[in-house]
């Protein structure tokens, strides 16, 4: 129960976040407010609370309602959504590449097309 309200805590100042970001600009558009860290940092806390949430759920309070094991399924479903958390995980990785890309956007290296096209390969 501490665990769902903390997720509707996070899940109210994320919405506020979220708000935040996409509704008012920096007056330096050259500059990433630290607002958009913050909503970044709560959109992961809020994808990963509830993976605990759920774990705890039907791990505890499943069998100590229910005196019934946990079926298979249940398993393989969790361990698909937390491969998919992992996934996302790794794609977070790839923001400093856009970050610098639009870096050089703004400095005038980079054309709009060109940060669409991957760059030539040696082979």
């Amino acid at each position: 129960q501490k665990t769902g309200v903390i997720l509707v805590v996070f899940y109210f100042l994320q919405c506020t976040a979220g708000s935040t970001v996409h509704f008012t600009k920096p007056p330096k558009p050259a500059e990433r407010p630290l607002q958009n860290y913050f909503h970044a940092v709560f959109g992961v806390a809020i994808i990963a609370l509830p993976m605990y949430q759920i774990c705890v759920g039907y791990n505890k309070e499943w069998p100590s309602y229910t005196a019934l094991g946990v079926a298979w399924g249940i398993n393989i479903m969790w361990m698909v959504c937390i491969v998919l958390s992992v996934l996302y995980d790794v794609g977070l990785a790839f923001l400093s590449k856009q970050y610098r890309q639009e870096a050089d956007y703004r400095k005038g290296l980079m054309s709009n097309d060109s940060m669409l096209q991957s760059p030539p390969r040696d082979l």
